[in-house]
């Protein structure tokens, strides 16, 4: 193990004037002076990258000048090194909070990470936004969603964090993880954020110079109030994308409203029911959902942590509400609930919300006055939205046109053959809901607690326009949202598994004069004109139109080349790895690659080449399924309403005789997927080539073996056959599928917990306690 040493993060350069090209004169500005924006993972990977090169580069030192007198390289060699340890940059990280760790932190573990963690996080409601007086996490009790085998790091492995002989689950509790990324960057380093980062201080405010190409950066430290202006040559945002709470104004001026109205008609009664975001949810909260009717709105994973949450605090049930619905993209991944618990109600938005008092008498005869909300459901429609129904056993469309569908497959003696559904079947709603006759209300009642896992808004307020190098014109364009991705005019959609039944599915209107292909597979006809944007595209033989407007790639970002460097100033950086089930990883790969940037080892490409990379990755995207359903209105309708046909619900009996259900999709869509994942895979294996990263996946083309292994680990870690009778969810995983899984570095097999998840404890920092 290498000797910890002192850091070292001065500067001994002053910073030199610019040339007029727009990177400065590197020669006299090194070294380069950078800011980071946010002391989470990703700004703390970002320092760690910086010193471990140092370090590398002291060894290198070390070793050459310990070789013998008679090699004349060695005060060339030792020279040389010294003059890349001198020209390395000067990394400064602000944080606002007390501690490092972002959204992994908790208010139980905010201490021992700095000298001065002190402070608690705390929030305040205002509007139809959280604004938050101090810092900002997500909800307690974090849970990873993705196997820690994929988030392990080549430096710093599992097995030297919790020793070789401790076995370890899949899924890690947010404390365990939180451990292991201080030690990380710490472990060579003891004063690693004394070095490199200043806590407790707040970014005003990001100003650029398009002449000097400089930063001028003003932070205020929050105990002292003292204020600091400071220049830089670079500056990477990585304040997270989980800044502050956000609760859409609808939702919270109607929940506002109705409490004012309770007030306002009993003045007494100040018994409003909680109401709030889940980045405010503590464990406090918990005591307030025992036995009570808890209420999500909103989808996807946090709505499925929660409600499994809710569950586990003992609420008496938990509904989950959202606008979203499709058979292609399901609300939560879990269909078996434990104990039947949860109800999902999908496609349908708030329209009113009432509080509802009610009194009751207690044991010693005492006057026990409650309240509870009434939410009147209205359907949300979607342009060209289907009308997909559940029932039972299988999902279907209302339609009466007859479609053809995929061939049944042979059922064993576990599952029953699906039925018909009747066209006049709806969401089933349970445990105190009422539902109206007409299928486009519904009415949800005694709702105790109302939580919002209604998503984030970043902290981007510090970064004056003059950051993003923009005309008046592109940087309406880039907050508003108003690019369209244009096709070339000879497009096609490669053939897929999907192209030769897909365009059944379109509903072809012989009237649009921007369809380029008719009904049943006849001859294209093209009148020789080039409609421009509002041409649409379709491939021949087995394709479907596409929609006039598509967006502009779903793993790519327009303004963002590697989704680093910002396109109209490259010293403009962002670390947010969005696109990628191994977010952690992904982000330490940015991180290096970022620093490859700043030293000049990997040259910044010109605007217009960086323009045409995105381009080329969105054409990409568009070849597959899965992405272009997210670009493309017209093809993801037809999409949708292939589902509807051919996607059922099927019952069946487990191994341990318990009744559960599963959607049985259809392999080309499961293909679909499989092939997204991979994309997402391919992206973070060129990231890795153009970072040098010490772990290889392969390139964009093709992955290697290290690669496949991700796919496969990524792809087998979830337990996707709960159960509601026993209580498990997906991080209930067997010692089964616990033996296809195992760390590409050590070889390591993870183990089942020694209990369901339902029993653990969130807050245990001792995961030796969670296995046998």
């Amino acid at each position: 193990m290498t000797q910890a040493v002192s850091c070292s993060n001065t500067t001994s350069t002053s910073i030199g004037t610019d040339n007029g090209n727009g990177s400065g004169d590197a020669a006299l500005r090194k070294p380069l002076r950078v800011a980071v924006i946010g002391c989470g993972p990703g700004g703390m990977f970002v320092c760690h990258a910086l010193e471990t090169k140092r370090r590398q580069i002291l060894q290198r030192i070390e070793k050459a000048q310990t070789m013998d007198d008679d090699d004349d390289d060695k005060s060339e060699d030792v020279s040389a090194l010294e003059e890349q340890l001198k020209e390395l940059p000067r990394i400064m990280c602000f944080e606002k909070a007390a501690a490092p760790g972002g959204v992994w932190r908790s208010t139980k573990s905010n201490a021992n990470a700095t000298s001065d963690s002190t402070t608690t996080d705390s929030t305040t409601s205002s509007g139809g936004n959280q604004q938050y007086k101090t810092d900002t996490n997500m909800y307690e009790a974090l849970w990873c969603n993705g196997p820690k085998e994929v988030m392990e790091f080549h430096d710093y492995t599992f097995q030297e964090h919790f020793g070789k002989d401790q076995k370890l689950p899949i899924y890690l509790p947010r404390q365990a993880v939180l451990d292991y990324l201080l030690t990380r960057v710490t472990r060579h380093c003891p004063d690693f954020f004394q070095t490199y980062a200043t806590f407790h201080t707040n970014v005003d405010t990001v100003t650029y110079d398009n002449q000097t190409n400089l930063f001028t950066v003003q932070t205020t430290h929050r105990l002292t109030n003292a204020t600091i202006t400071e220049t830089f040559d670079k500056v990477i945002w990585s304040a997270g994308q989980n800044g502050s709470g956000k609760i859409p104004a609808p939702i919270q001026d109607k929940f506002t409203q109705a409490a004012q109205t309770q007030l306002h008609a009993n003045a007494n009664n100040t018994n409003i029911p909680p109401f709030l975001h889940a980045s405010q949810l503590e464990q406090r909260v918990a005591t307030q959902i025992q036995d009570k009717h808890l209420l999500l709105i909103g989808g996807s994973y946090s709505a499925e942590d929660l409600a499994f949450m809710g569950i586990k605090w003992g609420a008496s049930h938990v509904t989950v509400l959202t606008r979203r619905h499709g058979i292609d993209v399901p609300v939560c991944w879990t269909t078996n609930w434990p104990h039947d618990k949860v109800s999902v109600v999908a496609g349908y938005t708030i329209s009113k919300v009432e509080i509802v008092t009610s009194s009751t008498h207690n044991e010693e005869n005492d006057k026990d006055v409650s309240s509870s909300y009434t939410l009147t459901l209205s359907k949300y429609a979607y342009e060209n939205e289907i009308a997909i129904v559940h029932d039972e056993t299988t999902t279907t469309s209302t339609s009466s046109d007859e479609k053809p569908t995929t061939k049944d497959k042979t059922n064993d003696d576990k599952e029953s053959t699906p039925k018909p559904p009747s066209p006049k079947s709806v969401v089933v709603m349970d445990h105190d809901t009422t539902t109206t006759d007409n299928q486009n209300t519904k009415v949800l009642i005694g709702i105790d607690v109302v939580i919002c896992c209604t998503g984030y808004s970043e902290h981007l307020d510090m970064l004056d326009k003059s950051c993003y190098n923009m005309s008046d014109q592109e940087y309406d364009q880039y907050w508003n949202g108003k690019d369209e991705f244009v096709l070339p005019d000879n497009w096609t959609m490669p053939h897929n598994q999907m192209s030769d039944f897909i365009w059944k599915y379109h509903d072809f209107d012989d009237n649009n004069k921007h369809t380029t292909q008719e009904k049943e597979g006849d001859e294209k006809k093209s009148d020789g004109n080039n409609h421009g944007k509002e041409q649409r595209h379709s491939n021949k033989p087995c394709d479907i139109p596409t929609a006039a407007t598509l967006y502009p790639g779903v793993y790519v970002n327009p303004y963002s080349y590697r989704e680093l460097l910002f396109v109209h100033n490259p010293n403009l950086m962002w670390l947010a790895a969005n696109n990628f089930d191994t977010p952690l990883l992904a982000l330490d790969v940015q991180a290096c690659l970022a620093l490859r940037f700043i030293t000049g080892e990997t040259p910044t490409p010109s605007r217009q080449e960086m323009k045409d990379d995105n381009y080329q990755q969105a054409l990409h995207e568009m070849s597959l399924p899965l992405v272009r359903c997210w670009m493309d209105t017209e093809y993801n309708h037809a999409v949708q309403k292939w589902l509807s046909a051919t996607t059922r619900k099927v019952y069946f009996t487990d191994d341990n005789g318990n009744a559960c259900s599963r959607y049985d999709y259809p392999e080309e869509w499961r293909e679909a997927y499989r092939q997204t994942s991979e994309l997402e895979l391919r992206l973070l294996a060129r990231l890795m080539q153009d970072a040098d990263y010490p772990l290889q996946l392969g390139s964009f083309d093709q992955l290697n073996e290290m690669g496949q292994t991700f796919m496969a680990i990524n792809w087998g870690c979830r337990n996707y056959q709960t159960c509601s009778k026993t209580g498990t969810t997906f991080r209930d995983v067997s010692a089964e599928h616990c033996a296809n899984i195992h760390s590409v570095f050590t070889g390591a097999k993870p183990v089942p917990l020694k209990g369901r998840w339902l029993d653990m404890d969130d807050l245990m920092e001792n995961v030796s306690g969670m296995v046998e």
